[in-house]
């Protein structure tokens, strides 16, 4: 038999240690949800940093097809026009010179006509 206090000593140990152990659960819960919720930022923070890449990606692809599209304009109609060669020009800027071939050509073919035929 146990003394008559003891029964009050241990029912408070009991309640000590069960309160101990309800703490401990409920600081591991506080912890599991800010586990949680910063998952779910980072989960959030990949999707928008994915989402960032998309729209410039788009934002290129939309710059450089427009070029794309300016440059096969330009050459629309291109059959029309006399061939062009581009030959480095020789100087202090080495920019590039159109030279007129079809023109040049024309032109050699008629003297060379003109001097066959006087012949």
């Amino acid at each position: 038999m146990m003394p008559a206090g003891a029964d009050a000593v241990l029912v408070v140990v009991v309640l000590m240690v069960m309160l101990v152990l309800v703490l401990v659960v409920v600081v591991m819960a506080a912890v599991v949800v800010v586990v949680i919720v910063i998952m779910v930022v980072m989960v959030m923070m990949l999707v928008v940093t994915a989402l960032i890449l998309i729209v410039i990606v788009m934002d290129m692809l939309q710059h450089f097809l427009h070029h794309i599209f300016q440059l096969v304009s330009a050459f629309d109609g291109l059959q029309y026009f006399p061939a062009i060669q581009l030959i480095k020009r020789s100087g202090d800027n080495g920019g590039l010179v159109v030279m007129l071939t079809d023109h040049l050509h024309a032109g050699i073919q008629l003297r060379l006509v003109n001097l066959i035929g006087s012949a």
